[in-house]
């Protein structure tokens, strides 16, 4: 799994729209998708806030973690 986030009180909330919609067209790239598959990987993207989400409801651990540093 690649996990890229921009908390939002960390970056601008530009650069955080800026980063997720190019990783979601790269996830979305034939070529990219059939490289990864033949690699064996599956490709699902989330911008930060779906991402953010995931990890508060299925990794407390990992959210009171983040919730500590201020992210």
């Amino acid at each position: 799994m690649i996990v890229l986030l921009f908390p939002h009180t960390v970056a601008d909330p530009a650069i955080v729209e800026y980063w997720d919609k190019i990783m979601e067209k790269v996830c979305e790239d034939p070529d990219f998708i059939a490289e990864a598959d033949n690699m064996g990987l599956v490709i699902r993207f989330q911008n930060t806030d779906e991402a953010l989400k995931t990890f508060s409801e299925y990794n407390p651990i990992w959210y009171d973690l983040k919730e500590s540093l201020g992210m």
